[in-house]
């Protein structure tokens, strides 16, 4: 929420917080079709069977976003 703020300093003071007490975020999954099947995948994520036609996909999403305004939060 703070991101879409452009709050960045308040960024940075939450997640310094968050690793001071050690909190573990859970790695959340994303879906996509490849082939006609549904993929799911976590971030990062380079052992799947169909690593290289995810990540095609997900360039191909990324490329349509960013012709339409989106840009990458760090």
């Amino acid at each position: 929420m703070l991101v879409l703020e452009d709050r960045w300093q308040d960024v940075e003071r939450v997640r310094s917080q968050m690793k001071g007490v050690k909190v573990q975020k859970h790695p959340g999954l994303s879906y996509t079709e490849v082939n006609g099947q549904i993929q799911s995948f976590a971030a990062g994520e380079k052992g799947h069977p169909n690593v290289e036609e995810i990540y095609t996909k997900l360039e191909e999403i990324l490329t349509g976003a960013r012709e339409h305004g989106f840009r990458r939060v760090p």
